[in-house]
């Protein structure tokens, strides 16, 4: 799929999506929240901006993008700065942000690596990444294209050395350096 048709696909289903205010956990948002670094952040793969909203709340300086925003969002939260794009090609210069958080966002991704690669390249100081623990199926309700059931099948995809921590806290939960922490 192009890019376009790939993002008309997310903006036709956005009335059938399941409705929660987040996939993440608690003990993943209290995670995250202990190893922010710095205070810019970009949220890739922000969704309906719960966590967004709950940086910008705690003071940070907070970029959120997704393929697709819905316009009430920028409504709602008017102090984080929205864009449109798709995490595989990130509208952003390089090192940009200190933190780089992507959650529940690469299991949808077409070009897992270009992904993991655009995050790497934005950040700064520390990139997050919380997937969900999953076995593969053919048909899920959430478009989900890779699948991570174990930590080390994440950390292959991942490869690389800087990395800080993964554990399973619910889901699989990633820290890296990307240089320059304080």
């Amino acid at each position: 799929m192009s890019e376009k048709q790939f993002m008309e696909v997310y903006v036709s289903i956005k009335d059938a999506i399941i409705e929660r205010e987040t996939d993440l956990n608690n003990a993943c948002v209290d995670e995250i929240f202990r190893n922010i670094a710095g205070e810019s952040i970009l949220e890739a793969g922000c969704g309906k901006a719960f966590l967004s909203d709950k940086l910008e709340n705690a003071g940070y300086k907070v970029t959120a993008i997704d393929i697709y925003i819905r316009d009430e969002l920028k409504k709602l939260y008017p102090r984080i700065i929205f864009n449109n794009g798709n995490v595989e090609c990130l509208p952003y210069g390089d090192k940009k942000f200190d933190t780089v958080i992507c959650t529940h966002t690469l299991e949808h991704v077409q070009n897992l690596t270009q992904a993991i690669s655009e995050l790497r390249r934005v950040c700064k100081k520390r990139l997050i990444i919380v997937v969900p623990k999953q076995r593969p199926y053919k048909y899920t309700f959430d478009l989900h294209l890779n699948f991570f059931p174990y930590e080390h099948s994440f950390l292959q995809i991942m490869r690389n050395t800087n990395k800080k921590e993964c554990k399973s806290l619910g889901d699989i939960f990633y820290v890296e350096e990307c240089g320059g922490i304080e």
